[in-house]
C-alpha cells in the first residue's frame, strides 16, 4: 500500500465559481440560513477573506470526496484535510499497485475541479493515521486489513527513503572499502535499465552485524539504488525488532501495507542463554511465525535480515524456516593495510577533519582489520586529537578513554581467569601466551621467527563453556598480537556444505576469508560427516584441511562438540588429525562449581541465595550430573531463572509495602525447585522444622 500526502494547486476562477455554487440555495451543505448569509455577505471581499469562503466549502468537497471513496470501495481512500486559498491538501491510501494517476483524475472529475499542479509525497502509516478523520480510522483500517497496526507505531520504526535525484552508485568504489559483497550487489542492481513494471524480488538480503546502527548506511544506500532502478516502487520501509512481541497478525499487517516496499528484521539482540547462543523456545516460535509471513509475501515485499555477529544460530533458524529464498550476504569483510588507510582517510573527510599520519601510526602492514574496528580506531583518535590539537587547553584533563582498546582490568585474559573451573583450557592458553612472548624475545635478540600450528579441538558436554572460551581466546590472541583482527566466526554444517555440486568448496573458502586474522569456530563439527564417501561432506572436510594449511599463520580453527563424536570425526581424515595441535577436554562442572556459577549469575542481577538455598542447589546439581540431559552452566542458569518466578509467586501473597530489599533480592530454599526428571528423594520422618 502507498500512503501519500498530496498538495494540489487549483485555478482561482474555479474557486470563485465553486463559491457561488456553495452560496446558492441548492447546496446540500449550506441549508443553514445563517451560514448562507455569512457566505453572501463576504462574496466581494479581498483574498484574505476569500480564504474564509473557501474554508466554508471544505465540507462540500469532503462530502464529494466521500462519495468517490464509496465508489472505489476498498481499492483506495482519499481525504481532504485542509483547504487554503488556491491549495488543497489531501491524504491518500492506494492499495497495492493501482494507477494513482487514474484514481486521482477521477477524484477531481467528481470534485468538479481542475488541478494546475500536483505535489505527491510518500509518508509513513503513522503520519497518515494521525491526519485522517478520527471517526473513520477503525472502519478504514479494518476494511484494508491493517487494524492490528492501529496505535502500535512504537513497536516498529517507519521511515521514507530520501532519494531526490539520480545517483551514480558505482562512481567511487573506494567508498565501499570492506564491503566487497555490497559493491558487487550494487553493480548487479545497476547492470540493467530501470524497469517500467514491478516483477517481484529475485533475491533478499542478510547482514551479519553486532549492532543494527552499523548496518543503517548499507541498508539506506541499498534501498536508494533499488528504488532508482525501479526494483522497489515504495520509498517507505519498516524496521522490526525481533525482541518485540511479534504476533503473526501484526507482522502480516506490516507486510500487507509494505507491498512494493521493504521490511528490515533487526535480530541483532535476541533472547539467548548464558553462552549467548541458543534461542529460547518462545523466541523460536515467534521466529517461525515471522518466517511464515515472510514466505507468503516474499515476491511483493523485500526483506533484509540483520542477525547478530559471532552467533549464527539465529541465522540458521531463519534460513531453515525460509523456503526457496535466495539471500545475498552484505556483511563487511576484513581489509588490507592499504585499504585500511584509505578507509580512515574517508572517515576523516566525512568528519571534516584534517587527516594526520598519527591516525594510521598504530596500523601494521600485516594487519587485516574490519571496517568496524577501523571506525573504533578513528573515533578514539578523533576524540584524542580534539582535546590535544583543536582545543589544547583540555589536554591535561584526566581522560576516560584512550587509543588503547583494552585496559588491564578489561582484558580478555582477566575475563578468562575469572571464569569458574576450566583448568585445562586455562593452562593451554597460558602456554600459548608464554610461547608467544618467548618467540618475540628471541626475534628481538636476532633469532628467526618461528610459528607453530594452533588449530585445536574443544570436546565436552553442552554448557561447559566451549564457545565462551573460544570467543575469549580470539580476543586474547588479538591482544597478544598473535592474530591480526581477533574476529570470532562461528559456523555449522549449513555454512560449509552446499546444496549442489561445486558449491561446497567455494562456501568453505568464503568462511575462511571472513575469519581472516581470527578464529573460525566449527561447532558440532561431526555433523559434517555423512554415511557414504565421496559426498559433499568429504569435499567440505578436504577443503577445510587445505584452507587450514594455507592460512595457518593467520587463522586458528577450533572444532567443537561431544567427546566421543569428535574423536570419530578427527579419525575420519588423517590430514585433519595431523594438523590439529591441541585437544582440550572440557569436563563437566562439579556440584560446588555449579553452585558458584549459580551465585555468579544471581549476583549479576543483584540477587543472592540463602544458606538453605545453596544446600538445595548443591543437592540438585549432584543428582543432575548423572542425567543425560544435563546442561552444566546452562542448567544452573535455568534453575536460577525458574527460582525467580517461584519467588515472585511466593511474594505475591504478601503486602508489597512491607517487603524489604532482603525479601526481594534473596532466593530461599522454597524458591528452588527440583526439575521433573530429577527425584528429590525426600524422606519425611517425624516433624520438619
Amino acid at each position: 500500500m502507498n500512503f501519500l500526502k498530496i498538495t494540489v494547486e487549483v485555478d482561482a476562477n474555479q474557486l470563485a465559481q465553486r463559491k457561488r455554487i456553495v452560496a446558492g440555495s441548492n447546496s446540500n451543505v449550506l441549508k443553514s440560513k445563517s451560514l448562507r448569509r455569512s457566505v453572501v455577505k463576504r462574496r466581494d471581499t479581498d483574498d484574505e477573506e476569500n480564504q474564509g469562503d473557501l474554508y466554508n466549502i471544505e465540507d462540500e468537497l469532503r462530502n464529494l470526496c466521500e462519495n468517490y471513496n464509496n465508489e472505489i470501495k476498498d481499492s483506495a481512500y482519499f481525504e481532504i484535510v485542509e483547504a487554503k486559498r488556491k491549495n488543497l491538501s489531501l491524504y491518500a491510501l492506494i492499495k497495492d499497485n493501482l494507477s494513482i494517476d487514474s484514481l486521482f483524475s477521477n477524484l477531481f472529475h467528481n470534485l468538479e475541479l481542475k488541478a494546475n499542479s500536483i505535489l505527491m509525497e510518500e509518508v509513513t502509516f503513522k503520519e497518515f493515521e494521525d491526519r485522517i478523520n478520527f471517526h473513520r480510522k477503525s472502519e478504514l483500517c479494518e476494511s484494508f486489513g491493517i487494524d492490528s497496526l492501529r496505535g502500535r507505531s512504537d513497536d516498529y520504526i517507519e521511515k521514507v527513503i530520501e532519494c531526490s535525484k539520480d545517483i551514480n552508485f558505482l562512481n567511487e568504489e573506494k567508498n565501499y572499502i570492506g564491503r566487497d559483497n555490497f559493491f558487487k550487489e550494487l553493480k548487479r542492481i545497476c547492470a540493467s535499465p530501470a524497469r517500467k513494471k514491478f516483477y517481484g524480488h529475485p533475491v533478499h538480503y542478510s547482514i551479519n552485524t553486532e549492532d543494527f546502527e552499523e548496518s543503517q548506511e548499507i541498508c539506506e544506500t541499498l534501498l536508494k539504488a533499488l528504488y532508482q532502478q525501479k526494483r522497489i516502487f515504495s520509498r517507505r520501509f519498516c524496521v522490526v525488532n525481533f525482541e518485540e512481541e511479534l504476533r503473526e497478525d501484526f507482522i502480516e499487517s506490516l507486510y500487507r501495507i509494505g507491498y512494493g516496499g521493504v521490511i528490515i528484521i533487526d535480530a541483532t539482540s535476541y533472547n539467548s542463554d548464558e553462552e549467548g547462543k541458543h534461542i529460547r523456545r518462545g523466541s523460536y516460535l515467534k521466529l517461525a511465525g515471522l518466517c511464515k509471513v515472510i514466505n507468503k509475501y516474499k515476491n511483493t515485499v523485500l526483506t533484509i535480515f540483520c542477525y547478530p555477529n559471532n552467533n549464527d544460530e539465529v541465522k540458521d533458524k531463519f534460513f531453515k524456516n525460509l523456503k526457496e529464498m535466495t539471500l545475498v550476504d552484505l556483511s563487511e569483510n576484513a581489509v588490507t593495510y592499504s585499504q585500511a588507510c584509505d578507509y580512515l582517510k574517508i572517515l576523516a573527510k566525512k568528519s571534516k577533519t584534517r587527516f594526520k599520519k598519527s591516525l594510521i601510526a598504530n596500523l601494521k602492514e600485516d594487519d587485516l582489520l574490519t571496517p568496524k574496528s577501523l571506525r573504533e580506531i578513528f573515533t578514539a583518535w578523533y576524540e584524542y586529537d580534539l582535546r590535544h590539537s583543536v582545543f589544547p587547553q583540555y589536554k591535561d584533563l584526566k581522560e576516560t578513554n584512550n587509543l588503547k582498546k583494552h585496559t588491564e582490568d578489561e582484558s580478555a585474559t582477566n575475563e578468562l581467569n575469572a571464569l569458574i573451573g576450566l583448568p585445562k583450557a586455562k593452562r593451554l592458553i597460558d602456554r600459548i601466551i608464554n610461547y608467544n612472548k618467548i618467540q618475540k624475545l628471541i626475534a628481538k635478540r636476532g633469532g628467526g621467527k618461528s610459528c607453530c600450528s594452533m588449530h585445536m579441538v574443544f570436546s565436552g558436554n553442552p554448557g561447559s563453556a566451549k564457545t565462551t572460551v573460544a570467543r575469549l581466546f580470539a580476543k586474547i590472541m588479538k591482544e597478544e598480537g598473535v592474530l591480526s583482527t581477533g574476529v570470532f566466526l562461528e559456523v555449522g554444517r549449513s555454512d560449509l556444505i552446499g546444496k549442489y555440486v561445486g558449491h561446497t568448496a567455494p562456501l568453505v573458502k568464503s568462511q575462511f576469508q571472513k575469519a581472516k586474522g581470527g578464529v573460525l569456530f566449527i561447532d558440532e563439527a561431526y555433523s559434517l560427516l555423512d554415511d557414504r564417501k565421496g559426498c559433499f561432506a568429504d569435499e567440505a572436510i578436504n577443503t577445510i584441511v587445505q584452507e587450514m594449511e594455507n592460512n595457518r599463520d593467520d587463522i586458528i580453527v577450533i572444532f567443537a562438540g561431544y567427546k566421543e563424536e569428535m574423536k570419530s570425526f578427527i579419525e575420519r581424515n588423517p590430514g585433519l588429525q595431523s594438523r590439529i595441535a591441541h585437544q582440550v577436554e572440557f569436563e563437566d562442572y562439579s556440584s560446588e562449581e555449579l553452585c558458584k556459577i549459580a551465585e555468579h549469575i544471581a549476583r549479576k542481577s543483584n540477587y543472592s541465595f540463602s544458606d538453605g538455598a545453596i544446600k538445595k542447589l548443591n543437592l540438585i546439581f549432584e543428582k543432575a550430573k548423572n542425567n543425560l540431559n544435563f546442561g552444566n552452566g546452562r542448567f544452573a542458569r535455568n534453575i536460577f531463572e525458574k527460582a525467580r518466578m517461584i519467588q515472585a509467586e511466593r511474594l505475591s501473597n504478601y503486602s508489597y509495602d512491607s517487603m524489604s530489599d532482603n525479601d526481594l533480592f534473596t532466593l530461599t530454599a522454597d524458591d528452588i525447585e527440583f526439575p521433573e526428571y530429577i527425584s528429590s528423594d525426600k524422606k519425611h520422618i517425624g516433624f520438619e522444622i
